[in-house]
This record gives structure tokens, sequence and C-alpha cells, in this order.
């Protein structure tokens, strides 16, 4: 009889360990990509809050001068483009292993249309914030955000931009991005407000 209960407590133990595996596994084997989903949805609704915040900041020297600093506090690499084709801007890429946006479409984060060059003093926005997100592969994703400032006409024949000038830069988390007002530049029928960009 003592055995057969040496044996009872064996089968026992190894049932319930058996059992506590095949939970703790089912849990990792469910819950992972759920964390790892909230996870990048977290990384990209920060990556968009950033962006707006630059470009609130640029808009604020742009208009009152001075200088301003944002810490980049996002996990990509932040590249400052002054010499691109389509007009100086500031791009923030992000690789994460899923997206909270429609892939392939250019997704506006502002009032004005991703396509827009050119607007109209006090009807557009200033600035053209967009976003791509393109799939790599499986579980793969790489989200591009991009700022760039486009020329405001008025009615009269003067019209203003914000332009934004220094290096070529690239960086990433941990860094700072530098923002001065350095003036304006001025001819018969166009303003300039220049904003330098430094990454430190």
């Amino acid at each position: 009889m003592s055995k057969l209960k040496g044996q009872h407590e064996v089968i026992t133990t190894l049932l319930i360990t058996g059992v506590l595996i095949g939970v703790v596994g089912s849990i990792l084997f469910w819950g992972m990509p759920l964390i790892q989903k909230s996870k990048d949805a977290s990384v990209l609704e920060s990556s968009e809050e950033f962006m707006k915040t630059l470009s609130s900041k640029i808009k604020f020297i742009a208009n009152n001068g001075g200088r301003d600093q944002l810490v980049i506090t996002i996990p990509g690499t932040i590249k400052f483009l002054p010499n691109d084709p389509a007009g100086p801007r500031v791009q923030l890429i992000v690789d994460t292993q899923g997206t909270i946006y429609a892939t392939e479409a250019e997704i506006p984060l502002g009032r004005n249309e991703c396509s827009r060059i050119e607007g109209t003093w006090a009807v557009n926005e200033p600035e053209v914030l967009c976003l791509t997100s393109r799939e790599l592969g499986t579980n793969s994703y790489v989200t591009t955000y991009r700022l760039n400032y486009i020329l405001l006409r008025t009615e009269g024949v003067v019209s203003y931009q914000i332009v934004l000038t220094g290096s070529d830069a690239t960086s990433g988390q941990g860094h700072t991005l530098y923002l001065e007002n350095t003036g304006t530049q001025q001819t018969e029928n166009l303003i300039n407000t220049v904003v330098s960009i430094d990454i430190v």
C-alpha cells in the first residue's frame, strides 16, 4: 500500500508539472504577440507625437524667434535632409514587427494632404506632415514620418515660407535636435523665415 501511495504522489507531481508547463506555454504562445503588438502601437503613437511636437516647435520659433531643443526619445533613426529635391525635410524612420497604419499609403497627420507643395495664407497650415508604412516581410514593417514646409501665398504680392537649413544629419535615440530662428530672407515677393536644425 505504501508503494502505491509513493507512486501516486510522483504521478500527481508529474501531472501538475505537465499542466503548469502547458498553461505557461499557451500563455506565452498567445500572449507574446499581443504584448509585441501593444509595444509596436506605443512606439508608433509616440513617433507620431514626437513629429507633431517637432513641427509645433519649428512653427513657434519661426513666428516668435529664439531657439529650442527636442531630445530624441524614439527608438528610430531621424534624418535632416536639407538638400532633398522636394525641399528640406525631417524624416523619422521606425522599424517594428507590426503596424497600426494602412500599408503602402501616404497618410497625412495634419490638415494638408501629402502631395501639397503650396497653399494659401490663413487657410492652409505651413507644414506637410505625413507617414508611409511598408511591410518588408513577415512581422517586419518600416514606418517613415516626414515633415516639410510649403510656400503660403497671400492675396497680395508677398508669399511666406518656413525654410529649414543646416547640415545633412542622421542620428537616433538619446541625441538632441537644436532649433534656432536665424532671421528672414526677403525678396520682392517672398519672405522666408529661416530655422536652422542641428542634431547633436
